[in-house]
């Protein structure tokens, strides 16, 4: 009887040891579950966070791309009109000062300005005869003789010719013998060669740096 209650003794404390130690081993693997889950979860939130912040900021570095382009797109836009409108300007300012090119009270400092202009093309072009080719409104102003007695004076031999031509504008060509070279000494040409500095002044009577920023 007691050899018998003795070893259901001893079953029960096997049993309870192993109990315990089942138990022991099922918390363990709790544990280690829930840590290798909380391990986990923190580096898949940490992990989800990244990406986040990746998309954010690959979605920032897109529209501050658009943004930029955008922006890129309206500034070269508004130069653009700028530009086209100092053209305007420009092409108005020559057209204001050829029609004050005939006005009579004018006339002597046409003329003047004329031989100035025929007289610098004559010696750029550095040859011994030269024909004036000009509308016959702008011949009648020009003196052939004056001219060819100022070059004398200058020390340039030059035999001078004129010839009229509807077509050229106001002020004159200058054309060497045979035509194999020629100069324009056109008001337009004048105005169109000296455009850079016309441009330039007419900006710092047009545009202000404060109205363009």
């Amino acid at each position: 009887m007691n050899t018998t209650k003795n070893v259901e003794n001893l079953i029960n404390s096997i049993r309870k040891m192993y109990e315990e130690e089942k138990q022991r081993i099922i918390n363990d693997a709790k544990n280690y579950r829930e840590n290798i889950i909380e391990t986990y979860k923190k580096r898949g939130e940490s992990e989800g966070e990244q990406i986040a912040k990746d998309i954010i900021e690959k979605a920032k570095q897109k529209s501050n791309l658009i943004i930029q382009k955008e922006i890129s797109e309206a500034q070269l836009k508004s130069d653009w009109i700028i530009l086209e409108k100092k053209e305007e300007i420009f092409q108005d300012f020559i057209d204001k000062a050829l029609e004050e090119f005939y006005k009579p009270d004018l006339l002597d400092k046409t003329k003047e300005l004329l031989h100035t202009l025929i007289l610098r093309g004559i010696v750029s072009l550095n040859v011994d005869k030269c024909e004036i080719v000009a509308n016959g409104k702008t011949l009648s102003m020009i003196d052939v003789g004056a001219l060819g007695n100022k070059l004398k004076d200058l020390g340039i031999k030059v035999k001078l010719s004129s010839r009229k031509d509807e077509k050229i504008g106001e002020g004159a060509i200058l054309e060497a013998h045979g035509g194999d070279a020629r100069v324009d000494c056109t008001i337009r040409g004048l105005l169109e060669r000296d455009k850079d500095w016309i441009k330039n002044w007419l900006d710092g009577k047009m545009f202000k740096e404060s109205e363009l920023a």
